[in-house]
């Protein structure tokens, strides 16, 4: 009987230390699993933050392309009104140059003659040409 506690003991006592190594194996399992957990945690946060910095680029990127769009859009405009005022200028020159070539025919017919002849005077000689310069600088309008 106390060969046969004995014998229980012992084996206790081997079952207790084999159940210690696997204990002890556990835990170092557990710990190798917390460090492969840790590990994957911190890539998990390294990838959120490159996201993060994408996100970010994206941003700046989209606001920039909006500027540049913005200020694409404000040249075409800018050339648009220019082309008008070219177009406006062009047309006002050629009014002047329809009203030069009419003020010139008008002064041409001009003449300066000191006497009088069959009372053509100066004065009526102008007031017939003033007359009839009159109706050409209207139709060049």
């Amino acid at each position: 009987m106390i060969k046969g506690i004995q014998i229980e003991t012992s084996e206790a006592v081997v079952a207790m230390n084999q159940g210690s190594l696997e204990v002890q194996n556990g835990i170092s399992l557990a710990d190798k699993a917390g460090e492969s957990l840790q590990s994957v945690l911190s890539s998990s946060q390294e990838v959120l933050d490159m996201i993060n910095q994408i996100v970010v680029a994206s941003e700046e990127q989209s606001a920039t392309s909006e500027q540049i769009s913005k200020n694409v859009m404000s040249i075409s405009k800018v050339t648009g009104e220019s082309t008008i005022r070219i177009e406006e200028i062009a047309h006002h020159s050629e009014d002047l140059t329809r009203l030069t070539e009419s003020l010139k025919e008008i002064v041409s017919q001009f003449r300066i003659d000191d006497s009088p002849k069959n009372g053509n005077t100066i004065a009526n000689r102008n007031s017939v040409a003033t007359s009839r310069n009159s109706k050409q600088l209207e139709r060049a309008r």
